[in-house]
């Protein structure tokens, strides 16, 4: 009869670790990497949504149903969550609304944008954190349906 051998336990823990880390590089989109930070830093990375990307609808799609919503307050304070690349930010600024806080639990992202647009205001955090936000009140959400 033959023990296991304890290096071999390591070896298998160790490929274990480099095919999930081969599958984020790569971008693979199964729904249980799409709830994880690290998926999202590593597609970032690749340049997988590119420049800028749009999930659902574009910017121009859902602006009416957002103009609606804000109305003419100009001076509200605005949550956007789930930025990732997204245009919205930028289309809030660009007409008028200049209290927006763009955030993403992606520091790659975070990072990208920053350097893009820095005259707009980013925060890495991930809002599904009680308190991640502190006592800041916003008197908007939004979040484009990631």
């Amino acid at each position: 009869i033959m023990a296991p051998c304890a290096c071999l336990d390591g070896i298998a823990s160790c490929l274990a670790g480099f095919r999930q880390r081969a599958a984020l590089f790569r971008g693979d989109t199964l729904r249980s990497w799409l709830g994880r930070r690290e998926y999202w830093d590593a597609a970032y990375s690749s340049g997988r949504y590119s420049e800028e990307y749009e999930w659902n609808q574009s910017c121009e799609q859902i602006w009416p149903f957002i103009k609606r919503m804000l109305g003419s307050d100009f001076n509200a304070q605005i949550l956007h969550v789930g930025c990732g690349n997204s245009r919205v930010g930028r289309m809030l600024h660009d007409e008028g609304f200049h209290n927006v806080l763009n955030v993403d639990y992606s520091e790659v992202v975070i990072d990208m944008m920053r350097r893009k647009e820095p005259q707009l205001s980013w925060r890495c955090v991930d809002c599904a954190q009680r308190g991640a936000l502190g006592l800041e009140q916003y008197d908007f959400c939004v979040e484009i349906g990631r």
